[in-house]
């Protein structure tokens, strides 16, 4: 059934009461939203919570620096040892890496004249 038909089959005072209890609940929704957004505009106006934003929004930029450091001592790091002839671990692994494709390279040439 339709609540439209329930309410017309209902008794005249119920329909009141029903009725009556829905502006009420309007008015208690319409308070309520009030209530929630002051107190939210109340809370954001708060120095403390304005404190711990701030607080928090200087560990962001305090990561992003360390972070922003740490690249930059990384690649002058890798400039230094560049420049004085020195080789980091990650440059000795790529030398062994093409000394061992120029390896087996050089077998497959001397496998490929011994069968000729």
């Amino acid at each position: 059934m339709k609540a439209t038909r329930i309410t017309e089959k209902m008794p005249g005072f119920v329909q009141e009461t029903i009725g009556q209890a829905q502006k009420r609940l309007t008015l208690i929704e319409g308070e309520t939203r009030k209530l929630v957004l002051d107190t939210w505009t109340r809370v954001r106006q708060n120095d403390s919570l304005k404190m711990v934003e701030k607080t928090i929004e200087d560990w962001r930029k305090r990561y992003d620096l360390r972070k922003t450091a740490e690249n930059i001592g990384t690649e002058y790091s890798t400039r230094a040892f560049h420049s004085f002839g020195l080789a980091t671990q990650g440059d000795v692994h790529t030398v062994e890496r093409k000394i061992d494709r120029l390896r087996s390279d050089v077998r497959k040439l001397g496998k490929a004249k011994a069968r000729k």
